[in-house]
């Protein structure tokens, strides 16, 4: 029985971009709003959660040990910047055994017509979230280089991801044009989606890899101006560098990892 259960593992390995409009991402926040009301995952089925692991200011043998991994620092700086200090978050586990008679009854409730089959009832679902490490630079300016193993989400063995992906993608609200944006990607068991906001995201290649750089749109940005973010994954880890930089700026950070 034990060896019937294999495990569907997805983890993040690449990046890709998927273009999308204000309006697609106004309908869909108001379809779910009203759709979700005050549902709580606890609703979906039995739901645990843990975290382990250190929390808040570390040193860097204490991040290596956290990680699993020795931690990877830029060795080019803006001027005027240097290292303030490492921050971990713990890792977290959140479990969720599928009560899927609740799950369709909320898929109703957003128009789905693409149900979750009844095999999935009292199966879980895991979602791990490493340890990840936040490295803040300061000084002329801020900006941060975070580094985690990737998340997992483990699936039972007689679970279909294709049916869980067609009942998601069954949802009316969503236009054809992302939808068969979705459908084309190939690896998607391992591929992120980073949604372009009319020319907000790029595709690009840093230390060697693919990846996206993000220039939030107006909308989504603070106080303090435009914040920009360059994704990438590399042997296993990912990699986020968030600041007030340029495309250029932040390839020179990113190719500069050590």
């Amino acid at each position: 029985a034990a060896a019937g259960r294999f495990l569907s593992i997805f983890r993040v390995t690449r990046f890709e971009t998927i273009a999308v409009t204000p309006d697609v991402i106004a309908q869909v926040q108001e379809v779910v709003r009203q759709g979700f009301g005050l549902v709580r995952i606890g609703e979906l089925g039995e739901v645990e959660f843990q975290t382990s692991g250190p929390r808040g200011l570390v040193s860097r043998d204490q991040a290596r040990e956290a990680l699993g991994f020795p931690v990877r620092l830029p060795t080019h700086l803006p001027d005027g910047m240097e290292l303030q200090g490492l921050t971990a978050s713990p890792n977290a586990s959140l479990s969720v055994t599928l009560d899927v008679a609740k799950a369709n009854r909320l898929l109703r409730s957003l128009g789905g017509e693409t149900m979750l089959p009844e095999e999935l009832d009292g199966e879980t679902f895991t979602l791990r979230v490493p340890v990840s490490i936040d490295a803040q630079f300061g000084g002329n300016g801020t900006f941060h280089v975070l580094q985690a193993q990737s998340p997992e989400l483990d699936v039972p063995g007689n679970a279909s991801p294709a049916a869980v992906r067609d009942a998601v993608l069954g949802m009316p609200f969503l236009p054809d044009s992302v939808k068969r944006q979705i459908r084309s990607v190939d690896d998607w068991q391992h591929t992120f989606l980073v949604p372009d906001v009319e020319g907000s995201t790029q595709e690009i290649t840093v230390e060697g890899v693919p990846g996206v750089y993000v220039t939030l749109p107006e909308e989504y940005r603070g106080d303090s101006g435009p914040v920009n973010i360059m994704i990438w994954e590399k042997g296993g880890v990912v990699y986020a560098a968030i600041g007030q930089f340029s495309l250029e700026e932040a390839l020179l950070i990113g190719n500069s990892m050590r």
